[in-house]
């Protein structure tokens, strides 16, 4: 018998199975809860729930996620500076919603056959890349027609990598589509992802070896086909609506139908798609991510930024809303540290002459940051470590000192509120 593991990493839960290959028979399977200050914790008690006995004949392991779509959902990742060159960059004009943290345009660009157009200003693109050097984490380019002629893109790419050590990621490399702006987004998204898919892949992988489970890492991409561990490594756009798109081939498995809608409610995101033929039907135009139309060839889906962990917020009696951002339930960090419960009792506590009840916006920490901190962003890493503590709690001890929302962005710290899966408790 030929067996396979699958693997899935949720923003809340990682569910494995060992899966026989010729039957498709479900032997084995098991959840335990994703762990995100360390990923491989979480995919390790998840594994360790299996049958053992199983791991000497498993001759595939197949990861899918929504660990990416997720990340971009709620706004996170790597802070991208992107560089993109054009013809006449006085009537050119980038979108202001662009997923970079910083972005320039200098001139530059070929023509249709691959002919340069106009020169490229190499001096404005070093330029650009010392100012932004320090601001940022990695490097998206794209440039005029480079799916006919990516010189220009390749020579950015070389002034980064001289200038600095952060990855550079390409237009080109990702899309042989026209679209400069599509191209460029689908550039920015791939290096915002960088850092997430690469913490996962190093996760399984560690806990492969663990285990002695000698058979080769694939991963789900988000049209439902399969591509090898490193390759997803650097192409972690790719595997945007990798979860999804498993779980429309997954649902016609196991309903053994060949056509239908399917609804698919995580921690974070609710995806549906259709299936035609027990295929996810894919999107022709390139998928859309986070708003964002993109060149990944993905499963087409509809993906809205709300789940079981979504934050609810209250603005008003007629104002309530749900995501898309996602928090820690209250009633898992309650269960975590106990200190919470002393906190949401001195919120309820009689307040005085003051009528407004404090939200319920409390922040822990989820991993120390790798990048340079301030003094004060240090400080608060090391109170939160291990601790709950409420926004104006926070706002007491650091005043204007600290912006938390870069914190949260870049994953170091997490938000705990009320959520759908506090109402369900």
């Amino acid at each position: 018998m030929n067996l396979g593991i699958g693997i899935d990493t949720g923003g809340t839960f990682t569910d494995s199975a060992v899966v026989d290959l010729e039957s498709g028979l479900v032997i084995s399977k098991a959840k335990a809860l994703t762990t995100r200050q360390d990923l491989r914790i979480g995919i390790e008690n998840s594994l360790s729930l299996l049958d053992r006995s199983l791991f000497a004949r498993v001759k595939l392991v197949s990861l899918s996620t929504t660990l990416a779509t997720n990340s971009l959902v709620e706004g996170k990742g790597s802070r991208v500076g992107l560089i993109v060159a054009v013809p006449n960059p006085p009537t050119f004009k980038l979108p202001s919603d662009l997923p970079a943290t910083e972005s320039t345009v200098i001139i530059g660009a070929h023509d249709r056959q691959g002919e340069v157009a106009v020169e490229l200003d190499v001096k404005a693109a070093s330029a650009a890349v010392r100012r932004m050097a320090d601001r940022v984490d990695a490097f998206a380019v794209s440039s005029y027609f480079s799916i006919y002629n990516a010189e220009y893109e390749a020579m950015i790419k070389n002034l980064i990598s001289r200038a600095c050590g952060c990855p550079v990621v390409c237009g080109h490399e990702l899309s042989a589509d026209v679209g400069l702006i599509e191209r460029a987004v689908t550039a920015c998204l791939n290096a915002r992802l960088l850092p997430v898919i690469a913490e996962l892949l190093d996760s399984v992988k560690q806990t492969l070896i663990k285990n002695e489970i000698k058979a080769p890492l694939m991963m789900v991409k988000g049209d439902g086909s399969l591509t090898t561990g490193e390759i997803a490594r650097i192409r972690p756009v790719e595997t945007v609506l990798s979860g999804p798109a498993a779980s429309v081939i997954g649902a016609c498995h196991l309903t053994g139908m060949n056509d239908a809608v399917v609804v698919d409610m995580g921690g974070t995101t609710t995806d549906i798609g259709l299936a035609r033929d027990r295929i996810a039907s894919a999107s022709t135009h390139g998928a859309i991510i986070g708003g964002w139309r993109t060149r990944v060839k993905a499963a087409d889906m509809w993906t809205v930024g709300v789940g079981g962990d979504s934050k609810i917020s209250v603005h008003s009696a007629r104002d309530i809303r749900i995501g898309p951002r996602r928090a820690i339930p209250i009633c898992w960090a309650a269960h975590t540290f106990p200190s919470l419960k002393q906190a949401l009792g001195d919120l309820i506590q009689p307040r005085g002459r003051k009528k407004e009840t404090p939200g319920l916006d409390f922040f822990t920490l989820s991993r120390k940051p790798a990048f340079p901190l301030s003094r004060y962003e240090a400080a608060l890493i090391d109170r939160l470590d291990g601790r709950v503590l409420h926004k104006n709690q926070i706002e007491a001890e650091f005043g204007p000192f600290i912006h938390v929302e870069r914190l949260i962005e870049l994953g170091s710290i997490s938000e705990v509120s009320f959520t759908p899966t506090d109402l369900l408790n």
